[in-house]
């Protein structure tokens, strides 16, 4: 069952959030208190659509982001999406991602974007979704400290 993030769910969400995320691949150093700040900055973000997936009344899965107008465009930009790991590998991140999808074309965005570790097994599930490598794009960063 896929249903709409709001507040009400942040702390199961945080928790999966945690789990996914600090392990493998990204093997990130998550804390309940860090999450739950990124996951409650993006659900008050204007444009906000998120959701979640369950099975058996456990939060397996989340995607969410927000919408941008741009000048040839209402975009919509995924900020994070994880399957728990004991679920990974069986299309379920596909089913949730076709949902976004399905919802976003009814709200009238016209492009899905989003920005994502270069590790060959995400590239490569983005790509069999459909996503193609924007040439004209590149992330940069610049420590600041």
């Amino acid at each position: 069952m896929i249903k709409e993030i709001n507040m009400s769910i942040l702390d199961t969400i945080t928790a999966l959030y945690i789990e996914s995320f600090n392990s493998a691949p990204w093997n990130d150093k998550w804390t309940t208190e860090t999450a739950s700040a990124r996951l409650r900055q993006m659900i008050n973000c204007s444009g906000f659509l998120g959701l979640y997936m369950e099975q058996e009344e456990k939060v397996i899965g989340l995607i969410l982001g927000n919408e941008e107008v741009f000048y040839n465009a209402n975009r919509f930009q995924i900020k994070e999406f994880c399957i728990h790991p004991q679920y990974r590998g069986q299309k379920l991140g596909a089913k949730l991602l076709m949902e976004l999808e399905s919802r976003l074309v009814q709200k009238g965005i016209d492009e899905l974007f989003l920005y994502t570790g270069r590790i060959e097994q995400i590239v490569n599930f983005y790509h069999k979704s459909g996503f193609k490598d924007w040439d004209n794009m590149v992330l940069m960063g610049k420590p600041i400290s």
